[in-house]
């Protein structure tokens, strides 16, 4: 897995990380993606040629949508995933917000967002364009 493209081939192959990305695309939530552990864990098996198995913990879903910043939106959202796809562990964050949390400057969209995070330096994230999975900011 050396290029974007091979990343995307496999976030779009036989695992599961695209029936998620589904769920997500479903909520048509603006400049939404799937971020961090859930993504950057398949890829990391996958190079250590380990069979893919789902990883364990959260699927963080993040979106920028400067509009609409109240927390309780993203429970909202986080409600709407557990029922369309229960058997993943949701948390859904507004980065349109988490600037305010973190100390930073406003963030302009959610890659940009992602370069603030402490693991910014292997932050992978993934979004459902029309039914074909992509992979972002890497």
């Amino acid at each position: 897995m050396r290029t974007l493209d091979d990343i995307i081939a496999f976030i779009a192959g036989p695992c599961d990380i695209c029936d998620a990305l589904r769920a997500v695309a479903a909520l048509d939530l603006p400049d939404a993606w799937i971020a961090a552990g859930f993504i950057r864990a398949a890829i990391r098996d996958h190079l250590h040629a380990r069979p893919y198995a789902r990883p364990h913990g959260d699927v963080d879903v993040i979106y920028f949508d400067p509009v609409h910043i109240d927390p309780n939106a993203d429970a909202a959202i986080e409600d709407a995933l557990r029922t369309a796809a229960p058997s993943y562990d949701w948390s859904v964050k507004n980065q349109a917000r988490m600037h305010t949390r973190n100390g930073d400057a406003p963030y302009g969209d959610s890659a940009n967002a992602m370069t603030h995070w402490p693991e910014r330096c292997s932050h992978r994230s993934a979004m459902d364009r029309q039914r074909h999975c992509d992979a972002g900011p890497l």
